[in-house]
């Protein structure tokens, strides 16, 4: 006859595999719809209005805007319909939050202008926050759960959308060729700056564009919905590195600061390890 110590230890052993296999479906579950998301999005990719960037697209732009386009190199090259991203850097939630390290993959179309980020944070050793925030058809939506499982950011529409919209006019640093399509309106604010605005879904956003001697952007400042802290906050992008992917100049790390002057913090460091323009998928 089995006693009924090792009745129960029987039963919290099941109880245990039941729960580690619910836990597992829903893990899978999870990462599965965000493949779904991705496939989406990569499918609603069209070819964009300008296939091949002329210097006759560039004409009409500020001189700065025009000086470091053409030493990005796009000129005489395609405008990509999507392009794929690899990241690892740090975020946190707060000035006084820790710093986790991150991965993330980003997933972009240019016509229209939409993206998947998909990231992995280290919360605590062995604990993981996993997700990803995207901007599809005009509306901005995150979810992130830890462990894949309980979810601690979970909203769309509203505000997020022109910040969500924001966040890719930010972004076009590192396919800068989607920057001369008609979507996007230039103006110039003085010979080292210029103000840039994107319209998409009835709505539109606008930042400044800033540049060094050597015509590369240094950093990009606008004014930016703070979902956390429920207003809207000065943001910007201060750039600290330069390189190379598939013979574009771009640039490969920087931060992303909430703030200015002395209520100003970092909340993201961002490295961009590779870029990829129209990849196979």
């Amino acid at each position: 006859m089995i006693s009924r110590r090792r009745l129960l230890i029987v039963s919290i052993a099941a109880v245990g595999a039941a729960a580690a296999l619910a836990a597992g479906i829903r893990q899978r579950a999870f990462h599965s719809q965000i493949d779904r998301e991705i496939a989406a999005l990569l499918a609603s990719a069209h070819t964009p209005v300008i296939q091949i960037v002329h210097e006759s697209d560039l004409d009409p732009l500020p001189a700065p805007v025009q000086r470091w386009l053409r030493g990005s190199g796009i000129v005489g090259t395609p405008v990509p319909a999507v392009v794929r991203l690899r990241q690892n850097g740090e975020f946190r939630l707060g000035a006084d939050k820790p710093w986790m390290p991150m991965e993330a993959t980003e997933y972009v179309t240019t016509d229209r202008p939409g993206f998947l980020w998909r990231v992995s944070m280290d919360m605590f050793p062995l604990v993981h926050i996993d997700g990803r925030d995207r901007y599809v058809e005009g509306t901005g939506d995150i979810e992130m759960r830890i462990a894949s499982l309980y979810p601690v950011a979970r909203k769309s529409g509203g505000n997020l959308n022109t910040g969500a919209l924001l966040r890719y006019l930010n972004e076009a640093m590192w396919f800068p060729a989607a920057l001369v399509l008609p979507n996007v309106a230039w103006e110039t604010v003085d010979d080292s700056s210029a103000r840039a605005t994107l319209t998409d879904a009835g709505q539109s956003v606008s930042a400044i564009f800033e540049f060094d001697a050597q015509d590369r952007l240094v950093n990009m400042t606008a004014n930016r919905w703070n979902d956390t802290e429920q207003a809207v906050r000065s943001w910007s992008t201060p750039l600290t590195a330069w390189g190379t992917f598939e013979g574009f100049t771009v640039p490969t790390a920087g931060s992303g600061v909430w703030g200015a002057g002395s209520d100003a913090y970092e909340y993201i460091r961002l490295r961009v390890t590779s870029v990829a323009y129209d990849p196979p998928l």
